[in-house]
């Protein structure tokens, strides 16, 4: 377990260093949407993002336009996020898009998701308390289960080596 710990964190790292290529729009008075704008660079759109930007009360879904992204990093900062409002709509219901985004939640320490999650987990330091329907892989370094967790595997943008055993373990 220490090793595949350290491996996701490592991963989490380099994720997080990323150059942020593509854009966010959140709500910012009433409820309405988080819309995840593409602009992918060969392929790979990254998206820099707080928690509290996209799991505000103001939050009634989560958009993706991709734009031609074949693979998408989400890296989300803060200690902390509670999805409890909204859901994901348009792109975030294919099977092809959840097998190729991952959200990084590279300062987590704790997440409580209630409403269907869709795309990889990553949260190396996070204990996840999941009480709803995840599609797609999750690594995290605990987890309190009261839901499932469905396919697809991860299978996008892997940036080195060592990610790519733990991938395997995913």
């Amino acid at each position: 377990k220490t090793q595949f710990i350290s491996e996701a964190a490592g991963l989490s790292s380099v994720l997080k260093n990323l150059p942020a290529n593509s854009s966010v729009s959140v709500p910012s008075g009433q409820p309405g949407a988080v819309v995840f704008t593409a602009s992918p660079v060969g392929g790979l759109a990254v998206f820099n993002v707080s928690a509290a930007q996209v799991f505000s009360g103001l939050t009634q879904q989560i958009d993706l336009v991709l734009n031609g992204a074949q693979n998408v990093v989400i890296n989300v900062t803060g200690a902390s996020a509670n999805w409890t409002t909204g859901n994901m709509t348009g792109a975030w219901q294919s099977l092809q898009v959840r097998s190729h985004l991952i959200w990084n939640f590279h300062e987590a320490t704790t997440l409580s998701f209630n409403n269907q999650w869709n795309g990889a987990l990553l949260a190396p330091g996070a204990t996840l308390q999941n009480f709803t329907e995840m599609n797609g892989s999750v690594f995290v370094g605990a987890m309190n289960q009261s839901g499932e967790v469905h396919l697809p595997l991860y299978q996008g943008y892997v940036p080195g080596p060592g990610a790519a055993g733990l991938i395997a373990l995913g």
